[in-house]
């Protein structure tokens, strides 16, 4: 029997499963090396779609995709979110908006 590590995305159980964090509730961006849970999901400022996909909500912008950290964008409009065809994890900025919190045109 071979047992593997948990990955990003995954809880540690304490019956030593590796389960990936459920849609919606939680996400994990490190790896977990003794029994935890997956970090409760920011519902109102971000959208977790499981594991390690998690990015922000229209109106957000994250620094970086190994943050759970969601800022307010200083012009809301300016700020997509993570949104379909690019599912960028750090948000799009608008057309004519971009870098840091979308605030360079």
């Amino acid at each position: 029997m071979n047992l593997r590590e948990c990955e990003e995305g995954e809880q540690f159980t304490s019956t030593g499963e590796c389960d990936k964090c459920p849609a919606g509730t939680g996400f994990a961006l490190e790896k977990m090396t003794s029994p935890g849970v997956c970090q409760p999901c920011p519902t109102d400022k971000a959208i977790c779609d499981g594991g390690t996909k998690i990015g922000p909500k229209p109106g957000y912008w994250r620094k970086s995709n190994k943050t759970g950290v969601f800022i307010d964008c200083p012009n809301p409009s300016a700020c997509l979110g993570m949104n379909v065809p690019t599912e960028n994890p750090m948000g799009n900025c608008d057309v004519g908006y971009e870098g840091v919190l979308c605030t360079a045109c």
